[in-house]
């Protein structure tokens, strides 16, 4: 089960689905975004529809402090289209 990040602010892990132009080395850049901060990707996925790329990631355990300075780093970067950002419930 997904919960929005801003109702539950104990540690879980999360879901980012970024939608963004085609670019081969986004996928890289945010997982390196995601190593920086002192998380780990648990698991990564890849689409591409036309004029878009939509990447999923499952990230390690984190605060939700922590997951707002990856989702204002992920925004930062060029071409990203739509960024969204899902608690999992375990």
């Amino acid at each position: 089960q997904l919960i929005p990040v801003a109702t539950h602010a104990a540690p879980r892990r999360y879901y980012l689905r970024v939608t963004a132009e085609p670019n081969a080395g986004l996928a890289r850049r945010v997982d390196s975004l995601i190593r920086r901060i002192g998380l780990t990707v648990q698991n990564r996925a890849a689409r591409g529809a036309g004029q878009a790329q939509h990447l999923g990631f499952l990230v390690s355990s984190a605060t939700a402090a922590e997951i707002a300075e990856v989702e204002v780093a992920v925004r930062r970067l060029g071409r990203v289209q739509e960024l969204l950002v899902l608690g999992v419930s375990e």
